[in-house]
């Protein structure tokens, strides 16, 4: 099974797992460095459960991508009256777009197999200074027992957040690590 047809298949059930206003989300669009004036860039945005968080922090524009036609199509939908968000199904790797001051990727990261290209492609997508952050509103032992049912073609083992924080340099300058039983989070600033 691949990416987009796992997630495909869970789409119509997929926020019940979400929690409005979940104080993890509100951390993570605060840390991120979205703000006013901002272009923010959500990879892996699912059914847009960052979206209400990240919009608070006042961007001027706000880019959704998911590689599952069925979590983007909803994601679009809910937000459809929203001006400034723009919603496209596709490949991050291969999405093309100006450069961004803010890139999240929220409860996404272990269904990137290529860690190497996805930091590469995020570096491509961000303005030098521009941030990065990987966050997770839950731990590492949690989310990896979470995906034990699920197929090995559709996620990757998330390793301690030191680890997976050593993986950015060059592109990146990696300036706040958290591996704590409920979050996960690394995040940093494009090196020019």
């Amino acid at each position: 099974m691949n990416i987009a047809d796992y997630f495909d298949s869970r789409a119509a059930r997929w926020d019940e797992h979400y929690k409005p206003g979940l104080p993890a989300r509100q951390a993570v669009a605060f840390l991120s460095g979205a703000g006013p004036g901002t272009r923010v860039l959500d990879i892996g945005c699912g059914t847009g459960v960052m979206f209400p968080e990240l919009l608070a922090t006042g961007p001027r524009e706000l880019v959704g991508v998911d590689v599952s036609p069925a979590m983007a199509a909803l994601a679009a939908h809910k937000f459809s009256g929203e001006p400034r968000l723009r919603v496209f199904c596709g490949d991050i790797l291969t999405f093309e777009s100006g450069a961004f001051d803010v890139a999240v990727l929220y409860d996404a990261y272990p269904h990137f197999p290529d860690r190497a290209a996805l930091i590469r492609k995020v570096r491509s997508l961000l303005a030098p200074g521009g941030r990065f952050t990987v966050a997770h509103g839950a731990g590492r032992d949690r989310i990896n027992a979470c995906h034990g049912a699920v197929p090995a073609s559709v996620k990757t083992e998330l390793k301690s957040a030191r680890e997976e924080a050593s993986l950015w340099p060059p592109y990146f300058y990696v300036d706040a690590v958290v591996d704590a039983p409920h979050f996960f989070l690394i995040s940093g600033t494009a090196i020019a």
